[in-house]
């Protein structure tokens, strides 16, 4: 095994379903490599860790589910106004560059 073939494991956390000859493969290479046995180190302490917090009460998560959906729905809000807003100044832009070449008469002005 390599030292990619060990990432992937450790991070789809496979290590417990891995069969004895895998097992031992990932034990002999983990020996050998100091990165993949600090990376394993890590990983172990972040499954322990998760497995002492307690999970989130239930009306917490619920408020969070729809401060995502929220967060969403504006993001797409956004999104379907951009093209509005940009036809807008586009057609304010042409308006006023056709206007600009027609020259303005004083109409009270008597003429001699």
């Amino acid at each position: 095994m390599n030292c990619d073939d060990i990432a992937w494991i450790l991070d789809e956390r496979r290590i417990a379903s891995l069969s004895p000859f895998e097992s031992a493969d990932v034990n002999a290479h983990l020996a050998g490599c100091p990165d993949c046995a600090a990376q394993c180190l890590a990983s172990e302490q972040l499954q322990s860790f998760r497995r002492e917090v307690p999970p989130l009460p239930q009306p917490l998560v619920e408020r969070a589910l729809e401060l995502q959906g929220a967060r969403a729905a504006a993001a797409f809000e956004r999104r379907s106004r951009r093209p509005m807003l940009i036809g807008s100044l586009l057609l304010l832009g042409v308006a006023a560059s056709m206007l600009a070449p027609i020259p303005w008469s004083d109409s009270n002005a008597v003429e001699h």
